[in-house]
């Protein structure tokens, strides 16, 4: 339960992004500081992290100055030229000087598929210019091709998206395949994402093993993508588990429970099955998304980038065989307008379109999708409890909201880690506050303790459970009983909290 058990340490910082936010102590007041502006990309996403690692951990601590991005992806300077250094807000960066640094982007939302971002993208800061962050910047200084640089290419990211640009399709396909090799590994490594020593994901040093192969090689990312070999998948899986291994072999004085191992659990899947895998997706990602731009014009663009997203969620699931099958299905969807109005409509959620092995799953999928129960218009002085049991951990949360579509919000978590009874983490009622909006399906929202905040979402479903997300991961919660009218004064304390947690 790592996100519920960092919103409760104070001294911790951990989150959904590999580590949560907390007061910079970074910049010496004396000094001028430096505005850094730009974009997180992939297409845009918001409620993003963007920090600069000045130890090059990939790693957000206490020292480094972070901003989140806006509701469109940007941060320091709006989309519409908000300047948010002048308003002191929470999308300003400042750095302490021009000195070149990495900047690291983690978790958010794709403004275009709607899915929580589980990747950690990065861009090298030389104090110059508007700093996109994408998955082509991600793998640092290796050619986009043979003709022009990642950098001379970064422009088209603004909205390549919705055009037939090929950094559009590279960056959306490495991105993809960097997620395929990391969930691999993340199964080999139990402390990735359920442990707060360890990085929530392993994207990071996936895009950095692929930069030091194409250097090794002398390869651009065109090339890479269009020639992969069994013998370069091996490579980026040793480079990647050499250093996860050392970061065992770092944190291994950290006391544990003797349950828990930080040693690699059995390796699910050779290097060739893998490459096969990514091969298969890499074709038929080519495939429809050539048949996309010759077929949809610009009014179907997100449903462009959805359908292709579909394919990507399946891939990451199926054999190679079964990746061909989800291309062919798709693609008898790429000139149904009907489908694809559907698709570009806010309501879409990729979730309902997993596991696909036919037209029906899609049929389906849609109607689950047409078939959720909206939220109430009104959310002023209402109430929503959420609970999540395992035989890990119990945890409980109890939302108080206080407006009609958006507002501030009180929050009473109730945490136990059922492996450790003495965890200081655990708790029987501890007060967060923040802030909210919302559409007819999903509730964005942020949570702060200690000067440290997290963004959120919650969805509904197409049953009586909400889909929340925490520890980059969107789990359904159960309750009792979906909003109601909130019938005691909200809780302004700990011991409040505990009270009312108590009594439900």
């Amino acid at each position: 339960m790592k996100l519920i058990k960092s919103l409760l340490a104070i001294s911790v910082i951990t989150a959904i992004a590999g580590c949560s936010p907390e007061k910079q102590d970074v910049v010496d007041e004396t000094q001028a500081r430096v505005v850094v502006s730009g974009a997180v990309i992939d297409p845009f996403i918001s409620s993003a992290i963007v920090f600069a690692d000045y130890n090059n951990d990939d790693v957000l601590d206490p020292f480094e100055p972070w901003a989140f991005t806006d509701n469109n992806g940007y941060y320091s300077l709006g989309k519409n030229g908000e300047d948010y250094c002048k308003e002191q807000s929470r999308y300003c960066l400042e750095l302490p000087n021009n000195e070149p640094v990495k900047l690291v982007a983690v978790g958010g939302y794709d403004l275009t598929t709607l899915e929580r971002m589980k990747s950690r993208m990065s861009k090298m800061y030389d104090g110059q210019g508007i700093q996109y962050i994408t998955p082509l910047t991600s793998v640092g200084d290796m050619s986009l091709n043979e003709q022009n640089t990642i950098e001379q290419n970064q422009n088209f990211m603004t909205n390549a998206f919705s055009a037939n640009e090929s950094a559009f399709s590279l960056a959306f396909s490495i991105h993809k395949i960097v997620e395929m090799i990391s969930e691999v590994i993340e199964t080999e490594y139990p402390a990735i994402g359920d442990n707060e020593d360890f990085p929530v994901d392993v994207s990071g040093f996936v895009y950095g093993a692929i930069n030091k192969l194409g250097k090794e090689e002398q390869v651009s990312l065109a090339t890479f993508l269009t020639q992969l070999t069994d013998d370069q998948i091996d490579k980026i899986l040793t480079k990647v588990r050499s250093e996860l291994d050392a970061l065992t072999i770092k944190k291994s004085n950290v006391q544990v429970d003797k349950n828990y191992a930080y040693h690699k659990a059995p390796q699910l899947m050779t290097a060739n099955d893998l490459a096969d895998r990514v091969r298969a997706f890499n074709s038929s990602f080519k495939s429809l998304h050539t048949l996309l731009t010759t077929q949809l014009s610009e009014d179907f663009t997100a449903s462009k980038v959805r359908l292709l997203q579909i394919l990507s969620s399946n891939a990451k699931q199926f054999s190679a065989t079964k990746i061909q099958v989800v291309e062919n299905i798709l693609e008898t969807y790429a000139t149904d307008d009907e489908f694809l109005g559907k698709l570009s409509e806010n309501s879409f959620d990729a979730s309902y379109f997993e596991n696909i092995t036919s037209t029906s799953n899609v049929v389906s999928g849609n109607e689950k999708m047409e078939g959720r129960e909206k939220l109430p218009n009104d959310l002023t002085t209402m109430q929503l409890v959420l609970t999540d049991k395992t035989t890990k951990r119990n945890a409980v949360i109890g939302f108080f909201f206080d407006g009609v579509i958006k507002g501030s919000i009180t929050a009473c978590v109730k945490f136990q880690n059922l492996r450790d009874a003495n965890d200081a983490q655990n708790t029987n009622g501890t007060i967060l506050t923040g802030n909210w909006n919302k559409d007819d399906y999903k509730i964005d929202l942020t949570l702060t303790l200690a000067e440290t905040e997290e963004a959120l979402r919650i969805k509904t479903t197409d049953n009586t459970s909400f889909s929340f997300d925490y520890d980059n991961t969107e789990t359904n919660w159960s309750t009792k009983s979906t909003f109601s009218a909130t019938s005691i004064t909200v809780p302004t304390t700990d011991q409040q909290c505990k009270n009312w947690i108590a009594g439900l």
